[in-house]
């Protein structure tokens, strides 16, 4: 792992704050542009870029220009979508629709630069009971086309150059009765427990810290089977359990990473956190093993080899059914690959995403087949 340890030193230099084990002068451009293409392949850009300035590393001038523009860049976007969160949750409010927006802006605020954690899709889940009005209203009165590509659980939009996911479900639990904990237990006491986070001077709605900690990890194991996951994803995890390490019920984030069995796989990739990104052991709110520790070397190999989303391995096909099963056989790999952390989950997803992948054929050429967006 030699040749991640600038990146690193850079990364937890911006995160917290600390001084490069081993001061770096300067940078050719051929360095340069190494780092910066891993960095761009783990979406932490805008957090390397302000290391590097903040620790006074002489660059070429021409890499100078292009670091100046990247972080011009991602302030710029991160801008406007400080701008279509607090437009989204007006509106919504207006409309009396319950909305929660999860991730995303609601986790930069908590970094020592929030302008340069590079920002994303919108994404928000409406309650239940709401959901059909807020699909009408988007539809109907703001004229937006929903696009579902088979899901039940989301789906997407674009509104003012900005891409939005709306959620009827936060996630999907491939081990049936992992799925039914979270929606008849986990998901009940989230709505009954209200929270918000200043975003631009203005109250957003989001998960209640403890069920954040459980949410933000889920959304990371999740991706990390289904096509990989890169290192912004931990960022967000470590910055946001530092940030609330006095404020996390403990108690209560046990008994519901049992209640989906996955608290296991909570420790195991938290030890990415304590090992790799610099988040002092004592914040991470579970023990870390001494196997968890050593089996988070081949864990951090896998996310810096697939990238954010596994952007480093593109399909062969795009897509149609060659598409969908290589999907299948990227998440059989991944999923064998880390069974460990949690067996009942991570097996059942091979059948689960078969299923998955049929049920989205069908819709696709049986118009009366539609998912609840479509309605």
């Amino acid at each position: 792992m030699a040749e991640n340890i600038s990146f690193l030193g850079l990364l937890c230099n911006a995160l917290w704050g600390t001084t490069l084990e081993k001061p770096i002068e300067a940078l050719s451009h051929e360095q340069y542009v190494s780092l910066i293409e891993l960095s761009k392949q783990q979406t932490v850009v805008g957090l390397i870029s302000r290391s590097l300035m903040d620790s006074n590393i002489k660059l070429d001038e021409n890499d100078a220009m292009d670091i100046c523009g990247l972080e011009f860049s991602i302030k710029k976007q991160n801008r406007k979508i400080d701008e279509a969160v607090v437009k989204l949750c007006k509106m919504m409010d207006e409309q009396h629709i319950r909305i929660m927006v999860m991730k995303g802006q609601t986790l930069s605020i908590f970094y020592p630069h929030p302008e340069l954690r590079q920002s994303g899709d919108v994404d928000f889940i409406c309650h239940l009971d709401d959901i059909e009005k807020a699909v009408l209203f988007l539809k109907n009165d703001l004229g937006l086309k929903l696009s579902d590509a088979g899901s039940d659980k989301h789906a997407r939009f674009t509104m003012d150059d900005v891409k939005y996911e709306i959620h009827r479900m936060l996630t999907n639990f491939a081990y049936p009765s992992s799925h039914r904990y979270w929606e008849k237990v986990f998901m009940k006491e989230v709505w009954q427990h209200s929270y918000t986070v200043e975003v631009n001077g203005y109250s957003v709605p989001t998960l209640e810290p403890t069920y954040n900690a459980v949410y933000i990890f889920e959304h990371i194991l999740f991706h990390l089977i289904m096509d990989g996951v890169g290192l912004r994803q931990f960022c967000d995890w470590a910055i946001f359990l530092q940030q609330h390490k006095d404020t996390i019920n403990k108690e209560l984030l046990i008994k519901h990473l049992e209640g989906v069995r996955l608290k296991r796989a909570y420790s195991g990739l938290g030890a990415v956190l304590t090992d790799y990104l610099g988040l002092p052991e004592e914040s991470f709110p579970l023990p870390i093993s001494k196997k968890e520790h050593q089996s988070a070397e081949s864990l951090f190999k896998n996310l810096i080899e697939w990238g954010n989303f596994g952007h480093n391995n593109q399909y062969k096909y795009l897509q149609g059914p060659l598409h969908g099963l290589e999907h299948l056989t990227r998440i059989g790999s991944q999923a064998w690959r880390f069974k460990d952390y949690a067996p009942a989950e991570l097996l059942w997803r091979i059948p689960y995403m078969m299923k998955w992948w049929t049920k989205r054929g069908l819709r696709r050429f049986t118009p009366f087949c539609k998912s609840v967006f479509q309605k």
